[in-house]
């Protein structure tokens, strides 16, 4: 039986980080062994040629140790493109993605929340911090990446918690 991965993307500051984790906590204690992997998180590197191989092949190792450890189910975040991963090519999985949406006017919003450090605080955000210009560049850039997007099951965060859309996606996913 094929191992089910649960594909979260969307764009900047929609949730994926946050609803990953809780969705790991989630499957976790309904008593199945998960994994979850940030793909933002596991390619911070300096002056390299290729970072989306890099995360490629930092996903293929992890997963491979991830599962001869027992996991029952992968979770896996990123921005909607998969950074190059050929998902089919992670032996033993079957993947589903979701897509996961917020309106403009709530991407800008957490934007400038990511920026002045309002929750969630995530290793290496290039957010925190940033001028007023810098964030409302980023806030369009983020509403312009989520009209593009269109691959998955679409999973709306707008008015919901994150333990909600982690809740919607366990159900969805059968978990």
């Amino acid at each position: 039986m094929n191992t089910p991965l649960l594909w979260l993307g969307g764009p900047p500051c929609v949730g994926k980080s946050a609803v990953g984790w809780e969705l790991l906590l989630q499957i976790m204690r309904a008593g199945t062994k998960a994994a979850y992997v940030d793909l933002e998180q596991i390619g911070f590197a300096c002056h390299i040629s290729d970072p989306e191989d890099l995360r490629a092949r930092n996903l293929q190792f992890m997963w491979t140790n991830f599962h001869n450890a027992g996991a029952q189910v992968l979770i896996v975040s990123d921005t909607g493109v998969h950074y190059g991963v050929d998902v089919d090519s992670l032996a033993g999985v079957t993947p589903r993605r979701y897509l996961l949406r917020a309106r403009a006017e709530t991407l800008r919003a957490r934007v400038f929340r990511r920026g002045a450090g309002i929750d969630p605080a995530l290793p290496g955000d290039s957010l925190l911090g940033c001028d007023e210009l810098t964030l409302r560049r980023k806030a369009e850039e983020a509403v312009r990446t989520a009209a593009a997007l269109v691959d998955g099951i679409c999973v709306d965060t707008d008015d919901r918690t994150v333990s909600d859309v982690a809740a919607l996606i366990r159900v969805d996913a059968g978990l």
